[in-house]
């Protein structure tokens, strides 16, 4: 008898998909994940005649962020600019409301026979672009007309491979709980794991190295039942975000002008980063109650001196999430950002089972390491990416509290 093919089975499948989309077009996660949940939600409500349910917490969090966007247009530097950022940001925070919501509310027993398609994704994803880095790009320069020989930085990579480093541990979860033949996921494993070390072996992506080892570690090591645990990370990491201009400022005038030799540091362009932090940080602090508006970095103007090894005299962003909230919003925006993030780790620590609580703490901990040294938190592609892994990890809880027969806390 042919099963029927139900929409929590579609709409894992389409999870599935996402970070492989990703691979060859990352821009497009700022989008492809809401129209994702927007399609579901049409099948949920008029093809299964089930009623919606928004997310109130989502929406909460969502008007408070929209709200502090919208205000910061007021005290803005260019108020039309920061508008602009907001209009063009903030419809990837609405629209991912479906994805979101479905995600803590579809049946996940009709998934389970699809969990091996997940790392299978993510397997296929990571060997293309183990292939395109070691064969100097070739798709990529067929699909955009480029030269065979023309020199292009493997740099053009980086987003797809952070969508996937991101996913991973996800990956790991649903590989394990697949209840399929033990030789076909002994194999799965070894394919997933030879895809990804080929690609962070050959990608220019430190971004991406560090996301995983810290990922990693904090999967195996966090103290996951010591409780008091959370709430030390809580704190340390409240600590580091309201202190975060002064450490920056710290780190420029003590070796800022000194030579890194270290070598994976300066592949990573940390001495880049440590005059960008201490620029954004000094022009933070001339307003540090209420920052210079969303989008300030770019629109603030040049550098105060000279630089010495940033090439461009302005930058789009901070490279580094405690420091774009502080210039963009001051002591008011550090302040709700610790408030978010104490939000998710009392989530967390109210998650049950064995891999849940790994898998959500392993990707927190990846994505804020990567937001501490990489991209712009208001990048459309990023705002996507994080409704998307927040909703695997919401996705992994409720399958594994499933099998426990529990009902999972809300977000």
């Amino acid at each position: 008898m042919t099963r029927k093919f139900d929409l929590p089975s579609a709409f894992f499948l389409g999870l599935c998909f996402l970070p492989l989309i990703g691979v060859f077009s990352p821009r497009s996660i700022s989008f492809m994940p809401a129209l994702l949940g927007i399609a579901a939600t049409f099948w949920f409500i008029y093809k299964d005649k089930q009623k919606f349910s928004p997310s109130r917490d989502y929406m909460i969090w969502v008007g408070v962020i929209g709200l502090l966007w919208l205000a910061s247009c007021v005290w803005s530097v260019d108020p039309w600019g920061s508008f602009e950022k907001v209009y063009q940001s903030f419809p990837v925070l609405i629209f991912s409301l479906f994805l979101f919501t479905l995600s803590l509310s579809l049946p996940v027993e009709p998934m389970k026979r699809y969990f091996w398609v997940f790392p299978a994704a993510l397997s296929l994803g990571s060997i293309l672009i183990a292939l395109e880095l070691f064969f100097d790009l070739p798709a990529y320069r067929f699909a955009r007309g480029l030269a065979a020989d023309g020199e292009i930085s493997t740099a053009v990579m980086n987003r797809g491979i952070i969508i996937l480093v991101f996913s991973l541990f996800a990956g790991v979860y649903f590989l394990k709980a697949w209840d399929g033949p033990r030789k076909y996921k002994i194999l799965l494993s070894v394919i997933l794991g030879a895809g990804y070390l080929a690609m962070l072996m050959l990608t220019q992506s430190q971004s991406a190295q560090l996301a995983l080892i810290l990922g990693f570690f904090f999967f195996l090591f966090f103290p996951y039942r010591v409780r008091p645990a959370y709430s030390v990370l809580v704190v340390v990491i409240t600590v580091l975000l309201l202190t975060a201009p002064w450490i920056a400022l710290y780190l420029w005038n003590e070796f800022g002008l000194n030579n890194i030799e270290n070598e994976w540091l300066r592949n990573a362009y940390a001495s880049n980063r440590i005059e960008i932090w201490g620029f954004v940080s000094s022009r933070a602090l001339e307003n540090p109650l209420y920052g210079h508006g969303i989008e300030a970095t770019k629109l603030i103007g040049p550098f105060d001196h000279v630089p010495v090894y940033v090439e461009k005299s302005s930058i789009l962003h901070p490279h580094n999430f405690a420091l774009q909230l502080w210039i963009e919003f001051g002591v008011l925006g550090a302040l709700l950002g610790a408030a978010l993030f104490s939000h998710i780790l009392t989530w967390l620590r109210g998650l049950d089972g064995v891999y849940a609580p790994r898998v959500a703490m392993a990707t927190f901990m990846a994505v804020l390491g990567v937001s501490a040294v990489g991209y712009g938190l208001w990048q459309s592609w990023w705002l996507g990416l994080l409704v998307y892994l927040l909703c695997l990890c919401g996705l992994v809880a409720r399958c594994e509290q499933n099998s426990c027969k529990k009902v999972p806390p809300a977000l």
